[in-house]
């Protein structure tokens, strides 16, 4: 991935923006995150990094040479376990 790669969907942007969370940690995260689910059929990924230390997933895809990143959030303990990279009860 590339700086000129990058693309964000609206609804991520405004997470991004919400929460502060700057471009370069997003990259950062892709880069050398832990994905944590993938969906080979879409061509997309959940990758677990941290921001201020605050565990943060980003959902993203690749599509046509370029990384969509469709959504960026805070997981949630109830929901995932093993540090946020497994669903809880799954």
């Amino acid at each position: 991935m590339t700086e000129e790669t990058l693309h964000f969907r609206v609804q991520a942007l405004r997470r991004v923006a919400e929460r502060g969370v700057a471009t370069a940690a997003i990259r950062q995260i892709l880069a050398g995150g832990d994905a944590v689910v993938a969906f080979p059929e879409e061509g997309e990924r959940i990758v677990l990094g941290w921001a201020g230390g605050c565990p943060l997933h980003v959902q993203a895809a690749d599509q046509a040479g370029a990384t969509l990143v469709l959504s960026v959030y805070e997981p949630q303990a109830r929901s995932w376990t093993g540090g946020f990279r497994w669903r809880a009860g799954g």
